[in-house]
């Protein structure tokens, strides 16, 4: 499950989306996976399928060992935001996005 509010946005994203700035890629990788990702608002697909990146990295850890994964990186300087958490497949779809 993805949590849609956790999933870091710059600031304008919001706007360009609402003025139709979505990359043509957005289009394209929906139509080759969005069958497979169940969302609570259809227009997060914008988001989601965005070709683009800024750089960030999804992690997926045991959340038995997340205290001390999150202790190391802020070790090390760095920081991260838990976005979501691994459940069960459903047989309908792969990835759920919904509020937190």
């Amino acid at each position: 499950e993805i949590y849609r509010e956790k999933i870091p946005l710059f600031d304008f994203v919001e706007k360009y989306i609402a003025l139709g700035c979505v990359p043509g890629g957005t289009e394209r990788n929906w139509k080759t996976y969005g069958d497979r990702i169940q969302l609570e608002s259809h227009e997060d697909y914008k988001i989601l399928a965005d070709p683009q990146t800024s750089g960030g990295l999804l992690v997926s850890i045991d959340a038995a060992h997340q205290v001390v994964f999150e202790q190391f990186l802020s070790t090390q300087g760095l920081s991260l935001e838990v976005i979501g958490r691994l459940v069960e497949r459903p047989s309908d779809h792969v990835i759920s996005v919904k509020g937190a």
